[in-house]
């Protein structure tokens, strides 16, 4: 099976993930980073990149 991303991005708390069915997914952004203190740099320094394929 195969599952591809549409679109993806993020607002201030979550990150989405729109897959070709048309289905919306968030995932928080805490998940990712070891401290809430953490994004504005991760941001900053740009460890949250995503790429199309």
């Amino acid at each position: 099976m195969t599952i591809t991303a549409t679109a993806a991005g993020f607002d201030d708390d979550t990150m989405w993930v729109s897959p070709a069915d048309g289905r919306s997914l968030g995932a928080p952004l805490a998940w990712f980073l070891g401290r809430p203190s953490d994004l504005p740099k991760a941001r900053t320094w740009g460890a949250l990149k995503m790429t199309k394929q």
